[in-house]
């Protein structure tokens, strides 16, 4: 079998989306803002169609690991929903840049739901459930920054006996940008929970504000904070941000901004841990291992942040 280009080389990315997509809430709404609204759906019916675990909380995900001849697809996040007698299928991806020829992989992890539900769930051709894939992108390039994507895929013409659209499913991207520049409910959402700006506490009180819901799950703040130092992509999608951003002002000043997103995903990951588990400074560089080119910036601006809190 030929080895599997998407499976994660770092855990971080992948343990991020357990965390945050094991909330019924939180998939129920973003599912809802992406898909079932437009379609008619109420939010109610959407949460009430996840299938989920015996807490009632939890949503049950399906095997992430799908096998066909040539290759292997490791899914982020897949389930089964079912709205008004209708089984569907919703995969969530959790993307750290826009890598080339992401929309070939979207098309394949696309294509591979369908052949799940036939290999894995013995589903007949005739009796496949429309498949959703909806693809977070926590640092797109700029000019996408704060949009939603939509490539739908349906079935309707002329002569036939329901002219009615009929829809069997398609990816929606969901580029994230900055909470504070976009009305679009999935938008400010999406911006809210996976943010690399915002404090925990600013998270929480928005989220608290604007959708009456709390994380007060440690481990959504360990995990979130800690994906930006165990996950390739997701580092490297900062620096190119950064350095997007700075190039509006020049070369230096997009090196600048690039330098500062990497020393506040570290300082983030340091505080939380020493927050949520009560570890000493020293006992968090164990494990965390900082760049040499920038621990002295992320000691300093932890020092700071420990002065500003007492």
């Amino acid at each position: 079998m030929a080895a599997n280009p998407d499976r994660k080389h770092l855990t971080g990315m992948d343990r991020f989306s357990k965390a945050i997509l094991s909330s019924a809430y939180i998939v129920a709404f973003i599912s809802y803002q992406a898909v079932f609204k437009e379609q008619g759906y109420l939010f109610r019916e959407v949460y009430e169609g996840l299938c989920l675990e015996e807490d009632g909380k939890t949503v049950k995900r399906l095997p992430q690991e799908y096998h066909s001849l040539t290759s292997t697809i490791q899914f982020d996040f897949l389930t089964e929903i079912i709205l008004r007698g209708t089984r569907m299928f919703l995969n969530i991806e959790i993307q750290g840049k826009t890598a080339p020829g992401i929309e070939k992989r979207q098309f394949r992890y696309f294509t591979a739901m369908n052949w799940y539900q036939c290999d894995n769930l013995s589903v007949k051709e005739k009796d496949l459930g429309p498949v959703y894939g909806i693809w977070i992108f926590l640092n797109p390039r700029k000019a996408l920054r704060n949009t939603v994507i939509k490539h739908l895929v349906w079935k309707t013409g002329t002569g036939i006996r329901s002219p009615e659209r009929e829809e069997t499913g398609g990816i929606i991207d969901v580029n994230l940008g900055s909470p504070d520049e976009t009305d679009d409910e999935l938008l400010v959402f999406a911006n809210t929970i996976f943010s690399k700006n915002l404090s925990w506490d600013e998270r929480n009180t928005r989220l608290g504000k604007l959708f009456n819901i709390v994380l007060n799950d440690i481990l959504y703040r360990v995990e979130g904070s800690m994906l930006a130092t165990l996950n390739e992509d997701y580092a490297e999608g900062r620096y190119e941000s950064g350095m997007e951003d700075g190039f509006d002002l020049g070369l230096e000043q997009g090196r600048k901004e690039a330098l500062r997103c990497r020393v506040n995903d570290y300082t983030e990951t340091v505080l939380s841990l020493m927050e949520g588990f009560g570890l000493s400074l020293e006992k968090v560089l164990e494990s965390v291992k900082i760049p040499e080119d920038i621990r002295g910036e992320v000691l300093s601006s932890v020092a700071s942040r420990l002065n500003r809190s007492e």
